[in-house]
C-alpha cells in the first residue's frame, strides 16, 4: 500500500512537472541604426517545478544552441546552478583559394600553382557553466557565472603548391611552431558573468559585467569587459516586454549595441 501511494505521489508529482514553465521568447538584438543591420531569434524552453530547465535558441548568428540546466535551492535565498550547451554553428567550415604563381621560373605551358585552405572555421561550440546566485526578500538578485566555451573542430590553415603533374611538388602544413598565427589548435574562452538585479511587481532592472577571455594563447590574448543594462516590464501578467543596451568592447574603440524583445510564460 505504501509502494503503492509512493508511485502514485511521484507520478503525480512528474507529471505536473511536465506541464508547468513553457516558455517562449522572440527578440531583435544587434540592433544597428546606421546601417539597419538586426539578428532575429526566438526561444523556446520549458522551466520545471523540479528545478531542470531546457530550450532551444535560434537565431542568424549562431543558428542553434540547445541548453539544458538544473537550480539546486540551497535555501530560500542561495541557489547553484550548472548549466550545458551546444551550439549548431552556421557558415562554411572550409575555404579555400586557388592560382598561379607568377614566377619567371614557369612557362605558361607548365605554370606553377598554389593553393591555400582552411578548414575548422565555424566550428560548432560546447558551453559548460556553473552560476551562484541569491535573491533577497526586499526584491535584489545578484549572481555570478563561470562558463567555459570551447570549440569543438581544431582550426588548420595549410598551404599546397606545384608546378605541375611532372615537376617537383611542395607540400607545407604550418604549425605552432612555423608561426602561431597558421597553428592548427582549439579556441576555448573562459565568460565570467556578475548580475545584479531589482524586481518588483511591475518592473525589474538587471545589470550585468560580462569577461571574456580567450584560453588558447594560439589564437591570441583577447580579453574584453562588456555591460549590460535591461529593463523588463512585467505589467502584463505572462507577457513580459524588454529592452536592453550592450556596451561591448571592440579592438580598439567600444559600441553600444540595442536589444529589444518579449518572453510569454505559459
Amino acid at each position: 500500500m505504501k509502494k503503492t501511494i509512493l508511485i502514485a505521489s511521484i507520478t503525480s508529482l512528474l507529471s505536473t512537472a511536465a506541464l508547468a514553465g513553457p516558455y517562449v521568447e522572440a527578440y531583435a538584438d544587434k540592433i544597428d541604426a546606421k546601417t539597419g543591420d538586426v539578428v532575429y531569434g526566438g526561444i523556446v524552453g520549458y522551466s520545471f517545478n523540479f528545478g531542470t530547465s531546457i530550450e532551444a535558441e535560434y537565431d542568424s548568428d549562431k543558428d542553434l544552441e540547445l541548453t539544458a540546466a538544473h537550480k539546486f535551492e540551497i535555501n530560500d535565498t542561495f541557489y547553484v546552478k550548472p548549466s550545458a550547451a551546444y551550439v549548431f554553428t552556421n557558415g562554411d567550415s572550409e575555404h579555400s583559394i586557388t592560382g598561379n604563381i607568377d614566377s619567371r621560373h614557369f612557362s605558361k605551358e607548365n605554370p606553377g600553382i598554389f593553393n591555400v585552405y582552411e578548414d575548422g572555421l565555424n566550428s560548432d561550440v560546447y558551453k559548460l557553466g556553473l552560476e551562484l546566485g541569491a535573491k533577497f526578500n526586499n526584491g535584489v538578485f545578484t549572481a555570478l557565472r563561470y562558463r567555459y566555451e570551447g570549440d569543438v573542430s581544431a582550426y588548420n590553415l595549410g598551404v599546397k603548391g606545384h608546378y605541375n603533374n611532372d615537376g617537383p611538388t611542395m607540400d607545407i602544413q604550418p604549425d605552432v611552431q612555423f608561426n602561431e598565427l597558421f597553428s592548427a589548435s582549439k579556441g576555448a574562452i573562459g565568460r565570467t558573468d556578475l548580475t545584479l538585479g531589482w524586481a518588483h511587481e511591475l518592473v525589474e532592472l538587471r545589470t550585468k559585467a560580462i569577461n571574456k577571455r580567450q584560453l588558447n594563447k594560439d589564437h591570441g590574448d583577447r580579453n574584453t569587459m562588456d555591460y549590460e543594462l535591461q529593463l523588463t516590464y512585467k505589467g502584463l501578467g505572462s507577457f513580459a516586454p524588454y529592452a536592453r543596451v550592450t556596451n561591448v568592447e571592440l579592438h580598439d574603440s567600444r559600441d553600444n549595441q540595442f536589444k529589444l524583445g518579449a518572453s510569454y510564460q505559459f
